[in-house]
């Protein structure tokens, strides 16, 4: 006997909801520094595909997308919006094979120190259940200050470069 909806002479659907991971790139990155995100979303389901796939990660304070945002993969037909200085990664009418897979990932520049939980939104789909939320954590370091012998022996450098060049064109 198939489980019939209150009102409705179709069966309720048994796709499972899709599955949604994300990582960091590293562990930690310096203030001011650049790290990737990644997304991978896949289909449990082996006999049905998945379309309208959604969901919005809203980074926390201190991380953004990066300029420019180096967006690289994708979702099948989906929409990734990713807009460089904004605190939000979304994808919209993403699009997987029956039992397939898609990945994605963004640039993002540290500006603010500490850790740096993130979750998703859930994801969801045309046909069915709404997945799980995704976590990824990150630690913004403070930055490696340049010493100062550094700075002078970077100035110098430049200055070798720069009578080189002259040189080179006096010729």
């Amino acid at each position: 006997r198939k489980e019939r909806a209150s009102g409705s002479s179709k069966p309720r659907s048994a796709n499972a909801a899709p599955f949604l991971a994300k990582s960091f790139e590293a562990a930690s990155v310096p203030l001011g520094g650049r790290t990737r995100l990644s997304f991978s979303l896949s289909n449990p389901n082996a006999g049905t595909a998945l379309s309208s796939l959604a969901f919005t990660d809203v980074l926390p304070a201190g991380l953004v997308v990066a300029s420019p945002n180096q967006l690289t993969g994708s979702c099948g037909a989906g929409t990734i919006t990713a807009v460089a200085g904004s605190a939000t990664v979304a994808l919209s009418g993403g699009t997987l094979a029956a039992g397939g897979a898609c990945t994605f990932s963004v640039a993002l520049t540290a500006t603010g120190m500490g850790s740096k939980n993130n979750t998703t939104g859930t994801v969801s789909s045309a046909e069915g259940a709404t997945g799980a939320a995704a976590s990824a954590s990150i630690e913004v370091t403070e930055a490696v200050p340049v010493p100062a012998a550094g700075r002078i022996g970077l100035a110098v450098l430049g200055l070798l470069l720069a009578a080189l060049a002259v040189a080179v064109l006096r010729r």
